[in-house]
C-alpha cells in the first residue's frame, strides 16, 4: 500500500505541479477550452490527499501553511466585518479554496517521490517557459499582453518571471550540484530576462 500511496503522491503533485506552474489552467479558461479555475482543480486535489490524511498533524510545521491559514483568518475577519459585501465574501471563499489548496499540496508533496518528480517538472517548467520565451520575443503578442515582454501561457509576463524564479528558488534550495545549478541559473535567467 505505501508504494501505491507513494506513487498516487507522485502522479497528481507532477501533474497539478506542471499545469500550475505552466499555468495551463487560466490559459486554457481564456482560450475557452476549459471552465472557470481553481475550483475543480483545488477539489480534484484535495480528493487526493485524502490518502495522506494521517500526515495532517504535521501541517502546521510547514510556514507556507501558516502564511496561508493567517490570510484565511484575514479575510475571514474581513467577511464579519463587511456583513453583505459581495467582495468580502467571494475574498472569504477565495482564502478558504486557498487553505485547502495549500493543505491537499503539502500533504501530497510530504511523499518523497512526490517532491523528487515534482523536482523535475519544475526543471521542465523553466525550460518551457525559457523556449515559449525566447520564441514570443521573434512573435510578438503571441501569448503575452503586453508587447515587447514574454509570458508563455502566464499571458502576464510578471506572473511568468515569478513562476519562473520560485521555481529556480525552490530547485536550489534542494542543493543541486554546481554544474546543475549554473545551467539552472542560465536557463532561468534567460525566461525571467525576456519578459
Amino acid at each position: 500500500e505505501g508504494s501505491m500511496r507513494s506513487w498516487l503522491a507522485a502522479l497528481v503533485s507532477g501533474g497539478f505541479g506542471l499545469c500550475f506552474f505552466l499555468n495551463l489552467d487560466v490559459f486554457l479558461f481564456e482560450r475557452r477550452i476549459l471552465g472557470a479555475p481553481p475550483l475543480y482543480l483545488v477539489l480534484a486535489l484535495a480528493g487526493a490527499a485524502i490518502f495522506f490524511l494521517g500526515r495532517l498533524a504535521r501541517l502546521g510545521s510547514f510556514p507556507v501553511w501558516r502564511l496561508t491559514l493567517i490570510y484565511f483568518l484575514l479575510a475571514m475577519a474581513g467577511f464579519i466585518f463587511g456583513v453583505g459585501d459581495e467582495m468580502a465574501w467571494q475574498g472569504f471563499l477565495d482564502a478558504a479554496l486557498a487553505v485547502i489548496f495549500a493543505s491537499a499540496w503539502i500533504l501530497l508533496c510530504s511523499e518523497p517521490a512526490a517532491l523528487r518528480l515534482l523536482d523535475r517538472v519544475f526543471v521542465l517548467g523553466i525550460a518551457v517557459a525559457a523556449v515559449m520565451n525566447m520564441y514570443e520575443i521573434f512573435h510578438p503578442m503571441l501569448w503575452s499582453k503586453e508587447y515587447g515582454r514574454s509570458a508563455g501561457f502566464y499571458i502576464n509576463p510578471n506572473l511568468s518571471a515569478l513562476a519562473v524564479t520560485t521555481a529556480m528558488a525552490h530547485l536550489l534550495w534542494r542543493r543541486p550540484r554546481p554544474a546543475t545549478a549554473a545551467l539552472l541559473l542560465a536557463v532561468s535567467g534567460v525566461a525571467v530576462l525576456t519578459t
